[in-house]
C-alpha cells in the first residue's frame, strides 16, 4: 500500500518487467532442477531403506544419503512454492495493475537463522496475517509467551485445514 494515500500501490513498468524476468528465471531453474532429480526418483543418494517409506530406524534417518535426499526434496518444494506464488503474483499484477510483494524470499539458501527463515523469508503473507490477526491482539491483553502459543495453535489449525 502507498504510505501517503493508503491505497494499493500501482505497479510500474519496471515492477512488471522484474516480475516477468524473475518468473522466467524460475521456470528455467525449476525445470532444470526437476530434470536433474527425476531420473533418480528425486532421491539420488543410496539409503538402506526406500527413500519414500516411513520405515526408518533413527540411525537411518540421520544417515548422509537420507539427509541429502531430504534436502533435495525440501529445496524442490521450496522452489515450487516460490514459483507458484510468483505466478499468482504476476497474474494479479497483470490483471489489476497493483504491485505485489514477494511471498517467498529464497529461504533454503539465504536464511541466516530459523527466525530469519520463518519470519522474513518463508510465506511472508501468512506470517504477516498471523502477526496482525493473532500475535499482536493476544499480546495486547496477555504476555509474549501466550501470544506465541496462540499464534502457533492458529498456524497449526490453518495447516490442518489447508
Amino acid at each position: 500500500f502507498d504510505p501517503e494515500t493508503g491505497e494499493p500501490a500501482r505497479a510500474t513498468g519496471a515492477d512488471l518487467l522484474g516480475l516477468v524476468r524473475d518468473f522466467h528465471l524460475n521456470v528455467l531453474v525449476l525445470g532444470a532442477s526437476f530434470s536433474l532429480a527425476r531420473p533418480w526418483g528425486f532421491a539420488p543418494f543410496e539409503t538402506s531403506v526406500a527413500a519414500h517409506s516411513l520405515d526408518h530406524a533413527p540411525r537411518e534417518i540421520f544417515g548422509a544419503g537420507h539427509l541429502a535426499n531430504n534436502f533435495i526434496a525440501a529445496a524442490l518444494l521450496s522452489m515450487s512454492l516460490a514459483f507458484g506464488s510468483m505466478g499468482v503474483s504476476l497474474m494479479f499484477c497483470l490483471l489489476t495493475g497493483v504491485r505485489t510483494k514477494r511471498m517467498v524470499h529464497n529461504p533454503m539458501f539465504l536464511s541466516t537463522s530459523p527466525s530469519d527463515f520463518w519470519g522474513r523469508r518463508w510465506n511472508t503473507l501468512i506470517h504477516g496475517a498471523l502477526k496482525r490477526g493473532v500475535f499482536k491482539p493476544v499480546w495486547k491483553y496477555s504476555n509474549r509467551t501466550t501470544a506465541v502459543m496462540a499464534t502457533f495453535v492458529a498456524s497449526g489449525a490453518i495447516h490442518e485445514y489447508v
